[in-house]
């Protein structure tokens, strides 16, 4: 197997060609390893290097000693909604592999069959999240090729000999499962850089143990939309604009990527935004989510109709305004004499049961690939838990002002695949506003607790690009 086999088999695996970028990435894994960082835009298949570090593992199946690819791919990102997301897909790899008997795909399964000791199945996935049953025998077999979907902390606490749920006798095994032979693909590194920091201390720790000819020390990549840089605004004290580059190489799109059809409508599609001052203050919870929930509803009601009822996505930075704003949205949807829309609340402190509950019963309508159309309009108000690697798809979004960082990981979510928006462009009407209480865009505010200056900063960088009209 070589790296010109991978297109192949990601053909068998998904029915339909991978991208340029993904079959540039698959050649470079094969003949030098994995870049540092992966800088790759929102809606650009990220997650399709689970595909690619199975591919190098397959390829290196009977290396032996010699093998370089890990058996234990760990997908941590540090959102429990995308967790289960990349776990759903993972899973699905799984099933493919053990069901396929011929072909580049039936090749890889029996390759990684190979690897396990115990022969059992081409690849185990696992999610390792808060809120579910405990799974203790994660990895019951060290040689068995896995695939961990984990949160930041269920990975972290497990590296660090202090595994959640896990016995003191079983601490050590947790520990040398997560650190050694495994590759980490931090997904949206922005959200967690304390763990990307420590996960480099453990690299470093490692000392001569890691010189060993056939020692498998823990291989790190860092996958974001926007990756830290100097000067940019993830600096959320300097509240620095400018896009940069990242410090350390970093993998990118190239021309390829450019002339792709598929990628390019998904990344050049035009959004009309508006930027809206409000009146109410951001001490004022109720007034703000009034304010916002009337500006969803008018920008529902006002879009051309598509070819199915509209998904609108309201998302804001704070718990106690998000469900102040599902309440106002689920008033004003109540009190229309017209059919009514359906409401729906996601945010990371919803009871895991329930938020189960509701990711079933709504996802299909959400997701970008594969999306089914309800019967019914509906509005999604979400805080920053949508915003990083779910691949979520809305037709209408109304984002408070956050710093840009945050800006471009929303405007992700919005026709997430290029398949309307564009087509609106002519009408001239937002398809999405940009909005921000008085006191947040104030020279003389205070520092916000969570973002500090950035979301004035950014309004101010909105505001001098915004074309007449477009900012009030």
């Amino acid at each position: 197997m070589t790296a010109d086999d991978f297109a192949a088999f990601y053909r068998e695996l998904w029915g339909y060609e991978p991208f340029p970028w993904q079959r540039r990435l698959a050649a470079e894994v094969l003949a030098r390893g994995w870049p540092p960082a992966l800088d790759l835009p929102t809606a650009a298949g990220k997650t399709a290097t689970l595909d690619i570090a199975l591919f190098h593992l397959a390829a290196q199946a009977e290396a032996g000693a010699e093998r370089t690819a890990p058996l234990r791919i760990v997908y941590v990102v540090d959102r429990r909604l995308i967790v289960d997301q990349a776990f759903l897909r993972a899973r699905e790899l799984a099933q493919r592999l053990a069901a396929a008997s011929g072909g580049l795909l039936g090749e890889v399964a029996a390759r990684l069959r190979k690897l396990s000791v115990l022969g059992g199945e081409p690849l185990r996935v696992v999610a390792l999240r808060g809120g579910m049953p405990l799974e203790p025998e994660w990895c019951p077999d060290p040689s068995q090729p896995t695939v961990c979907v984990s949160t930041v902390d269920q990975a972290g606490s497990r590296l660090l000999f202090r595994g959640y749920g896990v016995s003191p006798s079983m601490l050590p095994v947790h520990a040398g499962l997560m650190g050694a032979d495994v590759l980490f693909l931090l997904d949206e590194v922005h959200l967690s850089q304390p763990f990307a920091e420590t996960l480099d201390q453990v690299r470093s720790y490692g000392g001569r143990g890691w010189a060993h000819p056939h020692a498998r020390p823990p291989q790190v990549v860092h996958l974001s939309a926007t990756l830290p840089v100097a000067g940019d605004c993830h600096d959320r004290g300097a509240g620095g604009l400018a896009p940069g580059r990242a410090s350390s190489p970093a993998f990118r799109l190239d021309a390829d990527d450019e002339r792709c059809p598929e990628l390019a409508r998904r990344l050049r599609t035009p959004k009309w935004t508006e930027l809206r001052r409000l009146t109410a203050s951001s001490e004022d919870a109720d007034a703000l989510a009034q304010q916002i929930a009337r500006l969803a509803y008018e920008l529902a009601r006002g879009a051309e109709p598509g070819p199915a009822p509209l998904v609108t996505a309201v998302i804001v930075n704070r718990v106690l305004l998000a469900r102040r704003t599902h309440q106002a949205l689920t008033r004003l949807v109540a009190s229309d004499a017209e059919p009514q829309a359906e409401t729906v609340l996601l945010i990371g402190r919803a009871r895991p049961l329930d938020r189960d509950g509701l990711v079933q019963a709504y996802l299909p309508r959400l997701r970008a690939q594969d999306r089914q159309r309800g019967e019914r309009p509906l509005f999604v108000v979400a805080t920053q838990c949508v915003e990083a690697g779910a691949d979520l798809d809305f037709d209408l979004l109304v984002t408070q002002i956050a710093p840009l960082d945050c800006l471009r990981q929303r405007f992700g979510r919005l026709d997430r695949v290029g398949r309307w928006c564009g087509a609106r462009q002519q009408a001239r009407r937002p398809v999405a506003l940009v909005v921000a209480s008085r006191d947040e865009v104030r020279d003389d505010g205070d520092p916000d607790p969570l973002y500090g200056l950035a979301p004035a900063r950014t309004w101010r960088w909105l505001e001098q690009r915004a074309a007449p009209g477009q900012a009030g």
